[in-house]
């Protein structure tokens, strides 16, 4: 059992009396890492970022052929209105989708709440980006640190069952078997 010994043991303390920097967000903590584990950080994402520019990029071209394709319909005809109602539906859907990307930044809770009153108010910046401010001071409860549920079995809406039903965790079992029953 050398995993258990493992496991007891403490860490090795570090003797230089320094305290390790305190990181309240991702990059920060990205940023006090030795370059190889950002080498491998930076891998790992090139292939996201890669798919959100090539999914960015064919959505701007369906768009622009949506828009050619009204130039050429005739004009006041149900496929002009129809075209420019999915251009229409096309933009929203975008703005939805960007408003989502940047709302963690913003530390907003309630991006569908926070977007409707974006929606609603008009709170947009002079380039149609979310005012983050304005949201902010129309909903201040929507934004902040979430709190996250600590519970045991949070999340799943169902508490544990007992020990003594047919759906029993593999370590109620085990224990029962051993003996104990805690």
């Amino acid at each position: 059992m050398a995993d258990d010994k493992q496991i007891k043991e403490k860490p090795p303390e570090d003797k230089s009396g320094e305290k390790p920097p305190e990181n309240k967000d991702f990059e920060g903590w990205l940023k006090a890492q030795p370059d190889d584990v950002q080498k491998l950080y930076g891998e790992h994402i090139t292939g996201l970022k890669n798919t959100v520019s090539a999914t960015r990029t064919e959505r701007d071209e369906f768009k622009n052929q949506l828009r050619d394709a009204i130039k050429n319909a005739e004009k006041g005809s149900k496929l002009e209105g129809d075209l420019t109602a999915m251009v229409a539906k096309l933009d929203s859907a975008n703005a939805r989708a960007d408003f989502y990307e940047t709302a963690p930044t913003a530390k907003c809770k309630n991006p569908k709440a926070a977007f409707a009153i974006m929606v609603a108010n008009d709170l947009r910046t002079h380039t149609g980006e979310p005012d983050w401010k304005s949201i902010r001071e129309a909903a201040p409860e929507l934004f902040g640190d979430a709190a996250a549920n600590a519970a045991a079995g949070a999340g799943t809406l169902n508490p544990p069952p007992p020990s003594n039903t047919p759906n029993a965790a593999m370590n109620d079992f085990l224990r029962g078997k051993r003996g104990n029953t805690t």
